[in-house]
């Protein structure tokens, strides 16, 4: 097949989803398809030299952002099958390859949700909903909360939908040998935006002073200003430390006691959580989404109420103090995401459904 790859995503640094655009491009090729991929601008060199040494073409998504009507007839003209990837349903990308009819789509949804109270999509572009997506050949969700939330939303078939969730590298996101160093390390990693949260793990961490802990966060975003600022007048600047973006996040986790995800929408999958639970990390996480899809509450991490900042707070110092209970949470996390969450299957299964897809 001649397939394009729409992924609506800058890959500028080499964490796990931009290994699975590489995976997913790789197998595709190995399999004999031909692949281009539009991706945003910037693109890691480790990524860029990886496409070019599978013979891959890469296009900027802006050019399509830009002129979907031009694009539609070109994709028509040059491509057997469309997949996307973080595509918004009623945006430029998505439009440029809906005019590319009667070419084959394959919608694949790892989009987060609203945030509480937050109003939903303006009811005419809602109506316009099932139309728009009978072009739409197979639908794939990254969670079950995302199947269910696009069936209810498209009026789709069930017959026409699947589950494929995402994975990580478990060979890369692996726990460390040895004893983890004194005080306990906690880490969050997330672009810096208000739906992350970030700003209730400060206040949480604000009221457990008297205990030995340090926190790392991982990303950034036009949140971050705002959140050093609170950490500073939290009195937290001596223990926490933001580092930016990171092509070791992996490094970082696997130091790292215990990680926390505070947040605050509705997450699709949280693919961080994944990477810490295969490092070994004690995961609290926000019970929203298809985060609990992840965590077997109690067992392999624990769920806290979104925006609760005592629960937090309450876990936390638990955490903290409980050696063993910290170390017994990440060795059944660990077993989790290999049995469930590994890269390997998670590209395998969505090539297979592409494929599928065709033949049908």
């Amino acid at each position: 097949m001649r397939i394009a790859a729409i992924v609506y995503l800058a890959p500028r640094k080499l964490g796990s989803l931009e290994e699975w655009v590489m995976e997913f491009v790789a197998e595709c090729t190995r399999r004999g398809h031909q692949v281009q991929l539009f991706c945003g601008e910037p693109v890691h060199p480790v990524v860029a030299a990886r496409l070019q040494g599978l013979g891959v073409q890469w296009t900027p998504y802006q050019l399509l952002e830009r002129r979907p009507v031009q694009w539609g007839r070109k994709l028509k003209r040059s491509f057997d099958l469309i997949y996307t990837n973080l595509v918004v349903p009623q945006s430029p990308l998505a439009y440029a390859g809906y005019l590319a009819w009667p070419v084959r789509i394959c919608f694949f949804d790892a989009i987060s949700g609203p945030m509480p109270g937050q109003r939903p999509a303006r009811w005419v572009l809602r109506k316009l909903d099932p139309f728009i997506f009978s072009r739409v050949a197979r639908l794939g969700a990254c969670s079950r909360y995302v199947l269910e939330r696009d069936i209810r939303r498209f009026r789709l078939k069930r017959s026409r939908c699947e589950v494929f969730y995402n994975g990580v590298d478990t060979a890369r996101f692996c726990p460390r040998e040895g004893a983890r160093s004194e005080p306990v390390r906690i880490a969050a990693v997330a672009n810096l935006i208000a739906e992350k949260g970030i700003d209730i793990l400060l206040k949480a961490c604000a009221e457990l002073q008297e205990l030995p802990w340090r926190l790392t966060i991982v990303g950034d975003g036009r949140a971050r200003p705002q959140l050093e600022s609170l950490a500073a007048t939290l009195g937290l600047s001596g223990r926490v430390e933001f580092v930016g973006l990171r092509d070791d996040v992996e490094a970082i986790l696997q130091t790292a006691d215990i990680y926390v995800h505070p947040c605050l929408w509705e997450e699709a999958f949280g693919l961080t959580i994944a990477e810490a639970m295969a490092c070994g990390c004690a995961v609290v996480a926000s019970r929203t989404g298809g985060i609990p899809e992840i965590i077997e509450d109690g067992k392999c991490g624990i769920l806290v109420e979104r925006g609760d900042v005592p629960a937090l707070r309450e876990v936390l110092r638990t955490l903290l103090r409980d050696g063993a209970r910290r170390r017994g949470l990440g060795t059944e996390a660990r077993t989790r995401v290999v049995e469930r969450f590994g890269l390997r299957s998670a590209v395998d299964s969505q090539v297979d459904w592409i494929e599928r897809s065709v033949a049908r």
